[in-house]
């Protein structure tokens, strides 16, 4: 993980968030990816499948992870 500014708060539940993201599955093809402009996506972390709404609570504007779900 590539950390963000220490000063920004991680989202809460209700928020919206920008996100860079690209799904991939066992044999690390890509799914699903955002915008293959390369801007983040807005999304509404309700929105999120549990797993994946719960690690974006854990990390903050900036960051940069992987995560398995």
């Amino acid at each position: 993980m590539t950390p963000g500014p220490a000063s920004a708060q991680p989202p809460d539940s209700d928020d919206a968030i920008l996100l860079r993201y690209e799904l991939v599955d066992a044999k690390g093809d890509t799914i699903l990816r955002s915008s293959a402009s390369g801007e983040p996506e807005r999304i509404d972390m309700t929105q999120l499948p549990k797993g994946w709404a719960e690690a974006m609570q854990a990390i903050r504007p900036g960051d940069r992870a992987k995560i398995w779900v």
